[in-house]
């Protein structure tokens, strides 16, 4: 693309934006990554960098977020979904969740799953989670408050793409 006589302009320029645009959805999935670890090791900063140093050492996701496709989006939200997932985990037993934070989790997953289909995978996590934070604090009443507030986002953003592709 580089060898043309007017290597910037164009469809050649359209492409080097939206690479340049999916690198840095791989910068802010590093991000993401670095910040999952900084919960998993709170005590250790050097686990917090080498977590985040094999994935990006990781050839294929070089790859991808070097390249012009939805994938770098999807990974991006994935992680910030985990991230996310991990945050409501480390809340103490005695601290409830807000209903802005189930909400924020329904976003998220409504995101991915618009993004690519692949985003609905996030399923199974969250309602891991749901599960266990209602466990944790032995309320049913947490759990259908929990689910209902990830759903309604999610479905807002991606439910009628879903639904026009049923149709």
């Amino acid at each position: 693309y580089s060898a043309a006589a007017r290597p910037l302009t164009g469809a050649n320029l359209a492409l080097h934006v939206g690479r340049w645009f999916s690198m840095a959805l791989g910068l802010a999935a590093l991000l993401f990554v670095y910040l999952t670890a900084r919960l998993a090791f709170p005590a250790s900063p050097p686990a917090r960098l080498f977590a985040t140093l094999i994935v990006a050492a990781i050839p294929q996701f070089a790859f991808i977020s070097s390249s012009l496709s939805n994938d770098s989006l999807v990974v991006l939200l994935s992680m910030a979904t985990v991230w996310w997932l991990a945050r409501l985990v480390s809340k103490e037993r005695t601290e409830a969740v807000a209903w802005w934070e189930w909400a924020a989790l329904g976003g998220l997953l409504g995101l991915a799953a618009l993004s690519k289909l692949h985003g609905l995978v996030l399923l199974a996590p969250v309602g891991l989670v749901m599960l266990w934070r209602a466990w944790q604090r032995r309320s049913l009443r947490e759990l259908l408050a929990s689910a209902a507030l990830v759903a309604l986002p999610a479905l807002l953003i991606a439910g009628w793409w879903y639904w026009r592709n049923y149709q």
